[in-house]
């Protein structure tokens, strides 16, 4: 029930922040007053604007054995990277809330030129049980709109005082921006931050660094550009690697840290050039 509470609460955080993503960056680009422009929701499909793509490797039907070694590890060191996207496992859950919300009829309000939404789930969703309110502030700041939620009630048996749960800015056209999480268990410190810059669908960058006590325990760098995707891993206590592959080509390497770097070909181990 613990978990399931706290996967609840960051689903409901970000479908929040990503509802003022869409309605706030309008009011840069129109002429509309500010409450019709935060009043205009239209919500995006995904969570993160820039994800690793990892569709590739869930299409393939390679054999696990001997001769395709180096493939399963670039594919099983891709998924692990892509599994830091998932914010805590709530990925799932933001899905289908996200998929509920145009249904939901929720609104923002003008305050001094911002948008703000102030959730009170006892009053406003009373099914699910939740004694929390959650304040959302977008604040357009030339090309860019600053984020902030605030969040008051109880959190896995914590009473929490307006607490900062996550801030960030988005470009007013969301192709670059930056997200920072925070634990209540180490208030002040992020504890991940998430970046991205979009040139088109198939041409972008995404980094995000995980964090306890202040101290960096993971991180990921990823650039895909069209069929060619390059990634770096860092994990505390485990192997740390840069890796490669091309979706045109079946072909890729991976190169642990103080390693050597092994590679394959049509998905077969090959001789690194």
């Amino acid at each position: 029930m613990k978990n399931k509470y706290s996967i609840l609460i960051t689903a409901f955080l970000a479908l929040w922040l990503v509802i003022g993503v869409t309605a706030c960056s309008d009011d840069s680009t129109s002429g509309e007053e500010p409450e019709d422009n935060c009043n205009a929701l239209s919500l995006p499909s995904e969570l993160a604007p820039a994800t690793i793509a990892i569709e590739y490797f869930n299409t393939q039907n390679v054999p696990n054995d001997e001769e395709h070694t180096v493939y399963h590890q670039v594919e099983s060191t891709a998924i692990a990277g892509s599994g830091y996207l998932s914010f805590g496992g709530s990925a799932g859950t933001i899905s289908t809330f996200l998929a509920a919300a145009p249904q939901l009829g929720l609104e923002a309000e003008a305050q001094d030129g911002n948008c703000v939404w102030n959730i009170d789930f006892a009053q406003d969703f009373p099914q699910f049980g939740i004694d929390a309110a959650i304040t959302v502030t977008a604040m357009q700041a030339g090309e860019q709109v600053n984020w902030q939620v605030i969040y008051d009630g109880e959190l896995e048996e914590q009473s929490l005082d307006n607490f900062l749960f996550l801030d960030g800015f988005t470009s007013n056209d969301q192709s670059t921006g930056e997200w920072n999480g925070y634990d209540p268990a180490n208030p002040g410190s992020p504890a991940y931050t998430y970046t991205w810059d979009i040139e088109s669908e198939d041409n972008y960058e995404l980094n995000i660094d995980i964090f306890q006590q202040g101290a960096a325990v993971g991180s990921v760098n990823y650039v895909r550009s069209g069929v060619e995707n390059d990634m770096t891993l860092t994990a505390e206590g485990q192997t740390n690697a840069v890796l490669y592959w091309n979706e045109d080509t079946n072909s890729g390497w991976i190169e642990p840290e103080g390693g050597e770097r092994m590679c394959y070909t049509d998905f077969m181990n090959s001789t690194c050039s």
